[in-house]
């Protein structure tokens, strides 16, 4: 269970004082919140929340200044979040305790939205950059790094929610499954979008004026097609054209379409699987 803690340790740059910025919550009798607790940004209901509740890191990370509860939150309300910066420094209990080395690469813990666990999938949220537990004295004496319960880390910056302030161009969505519709953001930009689903087709939706060179990799991933809708805006592809009251679709394993924003609502397929033209279909 969440309890209130404070996690931000110090600035490798010098800093005071942390990043906080103001953050739409619910109610605390819908959605508690522990200070301390790390949380996402949830795009789609627009609130904050703890990371535990939202099960994955789909969203943009950061950690919660203050308790949220149905005292200090009676109704919904902004309230404060230490955004992560490149060289902040937070101090974060392990899942289970660890000899921890610098460098070591951890993840949030999917069930405990204040712990962190051993990197899986070589793609870590946090880098340990503690080094407390060294052999410093002659308690320590020889190489042997000793077992920790917490460490220090700096966190990846493709989850800090800073990136979405500074707008690097980049994405901290790196691959996005699609297991229902959905609508893309532009600060999605470079994602690599498929279908996973093998019993469903499901429809991709482009975001609505996005900056010019805003662009993604739309991949079917399953033999259920997969199909793109261009919002408000118009797609050349194949030789075509979709238009706004239109689906442009592929339905075999690995066709795909490299789409870029090249005008106002304006989208163009300038790379393809070549032969995905045969199964490629446009649809209102």
């Amino acid at each position: 269970m969440a309890s209130n803690i404070s996690v931000w340790a110090y600035n490798i740059g010098g800093a005071s004082e942390p990043f906080r910025v103001k953050g739409l919550v619910q109610a605390g009798s819908t959605q508690a919140i522990k200070k301390g607790e790390l949380c996402t940004w949830n795009e789609t209901s627009g609130y904050w929340q703890p990371i535990s509740a939202a099960a994955d890191i789909y969203y943009l990370l950061a950690f919660a200044d203050e308790e949220i509860s149905s005292i200090t939150a009676p109704a919904a309300r902004y309230s404060t979040f230490i955004v992560p910066r490149p060289d902040d420094v937070f101090s974060i209990e392990l899942a289970a305790a660890a000899s921890i080395a610098l460098q070591a690469n951890y993840e949030p813990t999917g069930t405990n939205s204040q712990t962190a666990t051993l990197d899986a999938d070589g793609d870590p949220v946090f880098c340990s950059v503690g080094d407390a537990n060294y052999p410093t004295t002659a308690a320590y004496a020889g190489t042997s790094i000793a077992s920790a319960s917490h460490g220090l880390f700096t966190m990846n910056q493709q989850y800090s929610y800073y990136k979405a302030l500074v707008r690097d161009g980049t994405t901290h969505k790196k691959v996005i499954s699609v297991t229902a519709d959905v609508t893309l953001l532009a600060e999605w930009t470079g994602a690599v979008v498929h279908s996973v689903s093998a019993t469903a087709a499901y429809v991709v939706s482009l975001p609505t004026s996005p900056p010019l060179g805003t662009h993604f990799y739309i991949v079917c991933g399953s033999a259920n097609a997969l199909a793109v809708n261009p919002g408000t805006g118009s797609i050349l592809i194949a030789g075509d054209t979709c238009g706004a009251s239109e689906n442009f679709s592929f339905t075999d394993e690995a066709d795909f379409a490299q789409l870029v924003a090249v005008g106002a609502n304006q989208w163009i397929a300038f790379a393809s699987i070549g032969g995905y033209a045969t199964t490629l279909t446009i649809s209102t």
